[in-house]
């Protein structure tokens, strides 16, 4: 019992601790600000006589207050307090499950059985279905007893006190139910001072549960920023640059982040449509895998491609569409995987996959995500194709462009050949004429062979360079024999101007290819004759300046912006349109650089700068 110690008497020692308690309750409140009318109401209403049992509601107040854990919360109230308030022998708190129609023991003293009941069984069904506290002392003959609970535990209920939990609106949330008072039956004060603790007990409940909602809405918060965040950076990644390798690689691997998972992977269907390849991979055994195939329909992927939906298998040894057949070739086990069809112009792409999720198995949410990540993936390697389809259709248009002008540029040269070899064969034709047109036939041979040879390593890209010291005119006097013989017939006068000591770093065969070429394109520029000067002059930054000048027409306007580009021609019939793009990729080669432009008085001038040493060419290479 309570002592009358506070100074006022009775009175004043209830009104101490009912300030203490409303105090306490108030601090309580705090997290939960709505629940302060409901709490100051019951204290307010404090039934008479239950003065004594405040020290050990405001003990209960302060703990209710500082327990944030459900779980912890209603241990905490259930063995400790409703039985030592009540004197009873077992004490069971049931929640309601509204989805079920039930209720259930989440915490109960004397069994570890969990109960359920359905609303309106039993005496504690009964409270939870009514809202109203309700007591039997006689519970063998009392129709609202359900007795089969004895009958399976073994308990012998003499007494039954059951007091329904409502929330702050009023809404059930539960039951306290208590057995068998240790001494005699229990009382309308035990009745008033468990629906006093049950209101108590249900605000921290109802707290307990906001404040789990809270954090659990949190987490979700975060999670979805966090996706929210990958989606922005696979967007980023797609749109970084034209390297699709790199970026689906990229991208598989956001998505297997995206989805928390320990690989993924992206299969691709062939041309056929009979077989998916694991294109794209990431994760343990990803090279490996990368190396095998699935056919068309073939495990989940196979029933993804079939059926054309997002799926996923959270059990997969008991799922019928799953097949071990990749898994036990890499032995790698598939605890849980989501797939999802890649579908590009009205037409399916292949799949995408991420496989063992790390905290859990894969929900509904994870699904919704999968989706938009799949789209993301799709537009992706649809714009991979159609670059792809264009590239593959610009070679085929130059090699057909090549192919034609080689074409014509070869007929040219045989019918010369031809021609030629037929008027050899005329009996009086002097042997002088004889020994020209053999030389004529040479020469053509021989242009013949330096084009496909020029063609071949222009295409494959692979000239190995041996380069050197060496003076410009050990390469002019290597092309100057090589186009005597043309000047002639085309009556142009060829002038070298050429300082014999000037030398340039370079590749002495392939230096001697350029010049060859721009001498042929000047002489071609000139077939009624004309002057080509051949100059070269130590520039200022340490390059030697080469220039081919000729007095022809000029370069039409039309062409001289692209002048240096594969398969373009300036005023020639059956040009390959290659030997200005093979002089710029060998001058390139040797860290150098190419130009034209036309003269103001008529034609135009070709101009090569080389390094003029090696470390003149490092240089140049380092910029």
């Amino acid at each position: 019992m309570v002592q009358d110690t506070a100074p006022g008497g009775p009175d004043a020692s209830h009104r101490i601790w009912w300030g203490a308690l409303a105090s306490s309750t108030l601090k309580a409140a705090e997290t939960v600000p709505s629940l302060r009318p409901c709490l100051m109401t019951d204290i307010e209403h404090l039934p008479p006589g239950l003065e004594a049992v405040l020290p050990a509601l405001l003990d209960v107040a302060r703990e209710l207050n500082s327990e944030k854990d459900l779980d912890r919360l209603l241990e905490l109230t259930v063995p400790r307090v409703v039985c030592d308030l009540s004197g009873a022998e077992r004490c069971t708190l049931f929640l309601l499950d509204r989805e079920r129609g039930e209720i259930w023991s989440r915490v109960a003293t004397g069994t570890e059985r969990e109960i359920r009941l359905r609303l309106g069984e039993g005496i504690a069904g009964i409270a939870a279905g009514t809202g109203e506290s309700l007591q039997t002392d006689d519970p063998y003959n009392d129709p609202r007893f359900a007795r089969r609970l004895d009958e399976v535990t073994g308990f012998r209920t003499r007494g039954v006190l059951c007091v329904p939990l409502r929330d702050n609106s009023g809404q059930i949330l539960g039951v306290f139910e208590v057995l068998n008072k240790r001494e005699g039956s229990f009382t309308q004060r035990d009745r008033d001072v468990l629906e006093l603790f049950g209101r108590q007990a249900a605000v921290a409940i109802d707290g307990a549960r906001l404040h789990q909602t809270l954090l659990r809405t949190q987490s979700q918060l975060r999670e979805q920023v966090r996706r929210f965040d990958i989606l922005y950076r696979i967007e980023k990644e797609i749109n970084r640059s034209e390297d699709f390798e790199e970026i689906l690689s990229n991208v598989i691997r956001l998505c297997a982040e995206a989805m928390n998972t320990e690989a993924g992977s992206i299969l691709l269907l062939e041309h056929s449509g009979a077989r998916l390849y694991f294109q794209y991979a990431c994760g343990e055994k990803s090279a490996d895998l990368r190396r095998l195939w699935l056919n068309q329909n073939e495990g989940i992927a196979g029933w993804v491609i079939e059926n054309h939906q997002v799926t996923m298998c959270n059990t997969p040894a008991d799922d019928p569409r799953y097949s071990q057949r990749v898994s036990q070739e890499l032995q790698y086990p598939v605890r849980n995987l989501m797939a999802a069809p890649l579908v590009g112009s009205g037409k399916t792409l292949g799949v995408l996959e991420a496989v063992n999720r790390r905290d859990r198995s894969f929900d509904s949410a994870d699904k919704d995500l999968f989706e938009i990540l799949a789209s993301q993936v799709s537009g992706t390697i649809e714009k991979k194709i159609l670059v792809e389809e264009s590239r593959q259709a610009q070679r085929l248009a130059a090699v057909g462009g090549m192919a034609g002008r080689v074409i014509h540029d070869l007929k040219n040269s045989m019918s010369v050949i031809r021609g030629i070899a037929e008027m050899m064969d005329r009996k009086d034709v002097p042997p002088e004429k004889v020994q020209y047109r053999k030389q004529l036939i040479l020469s053509a041979i021989d242009g013949l062979v330096a084009m496909t040879q020029d063609v071949l390593d222009y295409t494959r890209g692979d000239v190995v360079y041996e380069f050197e010291q060496v003076a410009v005119t050990t390469v002019t006097d290597m092309v100057f024999p090589l186009l005597e013989r043309d000047c002639e017939i085309r009556k142009v006068m060829l002038t070298l101007d050429v300082p014999q000591e000037l030398g340039v770093w370079a590749d002495k065969v392939k230096l001697k290819r350029v010049f060859f070429n721009l001498a042929v394109n000047a002489l071609d520029a000139m077939p009624s004759g004309g002057k080509l000067t051949i100059t070269a002059r130590l520039d200022d930054d340490a390059l030697v300046r080469v220039d081919f000048t000729d007095n022809g027409p000029g370069i039409s306007q039309s062409v001289i912006g692209k002048l240096f580009k594969p398969f373009v021609t300036h005023g020639k019939k059956y040009g390959t349109g290659l030997g200005l793009a093979i002089c710029k990729s060998l001058v390139e080669a040797h860290r150098g650089h190419i130009g034209a432009e036309n003269r103001p008085g008529g034609g135009a001038t070709f101009s090569v700068w080389l390094p003029a040493d090696e470390t003149s060419a490092k240089a140049a290479e380092g910029n």
